[in-house]
């Protein structure tokens, strides 16, 4: 938005004060962007252990199959 902002100015001084705030905003942007990537591996990494650490109860826990239960009176 800045960077359109500096395109569109009319002014070489707002020109200058769009393109500062452009300056201030790139290194924020992209410690936002690294901190959301350092999120999401440590989400994914989250759900890999609990999936680690349920295969066993998975594995062990006996499937329940309910037969078909016929009326003998008919």
């Amino acid at each position: 938005m800045a960077r359109i902002h500096t395109e569109r100015a009319a002014s070489a001084t707002e020109r200058a004060l769009w393109q500062s705030i452009l300056d201030r905003l790139a290194p924020i942007t992209a410690v936002v962007g690294v901190l959301s990537l350092v999120a999401v591996g440590v989400h994914v990494g989250a759900h890999e252990a609990l999936v680690a650490a349920l295969s066993p109860v998975a594995i062990t826990v006996p499937s329940i199959h309910y037969a078909k239960w016929r009326d003998s009176a008919q």
